[in-house]
C-alpha cells in the first residue's frame, strides 16, 4: 500500500481513492496523481481499461471485466467501506404491497454481491 504514489489514477469526484485497511478496520484516504479527470462512469471505465491508471468502481459493476480479464482487481485484501443502498418512497400510512415486494426483491438480489 506504501508505494501508491508510484501509480498514476483515473479519478471522478471526489478525487481521493478509499483504501480499506488489513482487516482491523482502519481506512485511509489515498491521494494519486492523477492525469485525466472524468465525470463520467463509461469513459472512468474504457479508460481504465486502456490503461490510462487504477480506478475504483463497484466490484459487480464491473465483474464481466475482471473475468474476462480485460480488467485487474489491485490491492483485494483491502477493500473500502461498502457503499449504502437507500430506497426512498413517500411517506404515507401504510405501505405499498407493490414498493414492499421491490424492496424484498432487491435485498434478495443485492444482498449476495454486498
Amino acid at each position: 500500500m506504501a508505494d501508491h504514489a508510484l501509480h498514476i489514477g483515473i479519478v471522478a469526484q471526489p478525487a481521493a481513492i478509499e483504501i480499506g485497511g488489513d482487516g482491523a478496520g482502519e481506512i485511509r484516504n489515498v491521494s494519486l496523481p492523477a492525469r485525466i479527470s472524468v465525470t463520467n462512469s463509461e469513459t472512468y471505465a474504457a479508460l481504465a481499461r486502456l490503461g490510462f491508471g487504477l480506478m475504483q468502481a463497484p466490484r459487480y459493476h464491473y465483474a464481466g471485466d475482471v473475468a474476462a480479464g480485460r480488467l485487474v482487481e489491485v490491492l483485494p485484501q483491502h477493500p473500502p467501506t461498502p457503499m449504502p443502498i437507500s430506497v426512498l418512497y413517500p411517506k404515507s400510512r401504510q405501505l405499498s404491497p407493490r414498493v414492499r415486494v421491490f424492496i424484498d426483491w432487491l435485498v434478495e438480489i443485492l444482498a449476495p454481491r454486498f
